[in-house]
């Protein structure tokens, strides 16, 4: 007995040290594609044409689909806000959530499936929902509005 609780200690130690520093600096997860120099305070993040985020939400998502080409799209307002998913994801900036369909390898549509985007400048982060994963309801739902 007195080995298992040495042994599982041991063990600990040893992945607990492998584990990589996930937080920079910025407070952003450094695994996360949003780099500190693109990191914007929501109380003065200008509010993007809402034209101009939709098509950027658009490209983000479409390099993630097999079939871009046939995506439809429901789009949610541009929401001003902050995002904390503790203890790694602290966001605050322009977001817009919604839903895509396109058609899947077998060549059908699959239904609608969430989406979370974090809109910077022209561009946009985009997030996806897959069977195994409800990331982007997650972020969705955990948006704070800042005024």
């Amino acid at each position: 007995m007195q080995h298992r609780v040495i042994w599982l200690t041991a063990i600990s130690l040893f992945l607990g040290s492998c584990a990589p520093d996930l937080i920079s600096q910025s407070g952003l997860p450094r695994a996360d594609p949003i780099s500190a120099a693109d990191y914007v305070s929501a109380r003065n993040a200008p509010m993007p044409d809402m034209q101009m985020a939709q098509s950027a939400v658009a490209a983000g998502i479409k390099e993630k689909l097999k079939d871009p080409d046939t995506a439809l799209f429901k789009y949610g307002p541009l929401q001003r806000g902050i995002v904390y998913k503790p203890p790694l994801i602290k966001w605050d900036g322009i977001f817009m959530c919604g839903a895509v369909n396109a058609r899947n390898s077998y060549g059908g549509y699959g239904g609608f499936h969430p989406f979370f985007a974090y809109i910077i400048g022209d561009g946009a982060v985009v997030e996806m929902d897959d069977l195994d994963s409800f990331t982007a309801t997650d972020y969705c739902r955990s948006i704070v509005p800042v005024n």
